[in-house]
């Protein structure tokens, strides 16, 4: 059975029952919670030059950091190309779910993305571009709410400039998307997929220590 007709603003609770004949089992119940800001967040943006080829395979990825499964009918994955003025261009509106620690990637051209990384994106539009520049994503709820982006959240003047021909990682997760300081830049992708960086060496000894190279 599929129930319609939910948002993410809402709190549903949820009871199940099994049947034998005429005998019913007592009832397992759960509640799907609404989405908050910092339940879903992107976790990486990469441009389509990323492998050295023009062809269409740049993804957003987005992680549930949360500790349940999220409904994402009324999520949206919002796409502003130039982000001169700040409108939405594209969109991609999601649906199914997202466990707790998984991730979901949107593309422009599934086949390309399937034919670089081996599998298939869980969105695509052929007008989310990943050609750099200024441009700018971002995810909002039903009522609008943006709950997270990449790039500038206001205006053509804070935004920054970004490449094509590599790939973005957040490295600091409780930080705004929307500053250069919390994205670090690399010539590789990882989809659907914690990076090395989730897991960063970080003092001089570690670092230098030949058994963790």
């Amino acid at each position: 059975t599929v129930i319609t007709g939910l948002d993410n603003n809402t709190i549903y609770y949820l009871s199940v029952y099994a049947r034998v004949n005429t005998d019913w089992s007592n009832s397992i119940s759960t509640n799907l919670a609404p989405i908050a800001t910092g339940d879903l967040i992107i976790t990486e943006v990469s441009g389509e030059f990323t492998d050295n080829d023009q062809d269409d395979d740049g993804f957003i990825e987005i992680k549930n950091t949360s500790a349940v499964t999220k409904h994402l009918n009324g999520v949206t994955i919002n796409y502003f190309n130039g982000n001169s003025d700040n409108n939405i261009d594209f969109t991609i509106p999601l649906s199914g779910t997202i466990a707790p620690g998984a991730y979901i990637t949107a593309t422009r051209d599934n086949s390309a993305y399937n034919a670089e990384y081996g599998v298939d994106a869980d969105f695509n539009n052929s007008q989310f571009y990943f050609n750099g520049g200024i441009d700018r994503l971002s995810i909002t709820l039903t009522d609008n709410t943006e709950i997270d982006a990449f790039n500038d959240t206001s205006d053509f003047n804070n935004a920054f400039s970004w490449d094509s021909g590599v790939a973005y990682y957040r490295v600091n997760e409780s930080a705004s998307g929307a500053l250069r300081s919390s994205w670090r830049a690399v010539g590789f992708a990882t989809p659907k997929a914690a990076t090395a960086f989730d897991a960063e060496l970080t003092t001089a000894g570690t670092w230098t220590t030949t058994s963790n190279w």
